[in-house]
């Protein structure tokens, strides 16, 4: 599993793009606007969205505190598509010996 915390400033957070994974995101503090394709929703403190793999999706911080937010892929490594953009972005890669 790819885990990570992220603490987003107002108005900010992630543009649309897509995994080949699950994704689960979790408001741990602060609201976020979260959308799936074309659905939107406001999700607060407590809160989880799981994202399908493949679906187009993104949040940002809806709120005037900072947002913290947890997310947990099904996958080792980050990837992610950005929504106008061929190649993925790969982050948090395991180290080669």
């Amino acid at each position: 599993l790819c885990i990570f915390e992220q603490w987003v400033q107002p108005q900010v957070g992630a543009p649309t793009h897509r995994h080949s994974v699950e994704e689960v995101l979790t408001v741990i503090a602060g609201s976020a606007e979260m959308w799936i394709d074309e659905d939107r929703m406001t999700l607060i403190a407590g809160q989880s969205l799981l994202v399908p793999a493949e679906r187009n999706h993104g949040f940002r911080n809806a709120g005037t505190e900072t947002l913290h937010i947890h997310a947990v892929l099904a996958s080792p490594i980050f990837e992610a598509t950005f929504e106008n953009s061929a190649e993925p972005v790969r982050r948090w890669l395991p180290a080669t010996p």
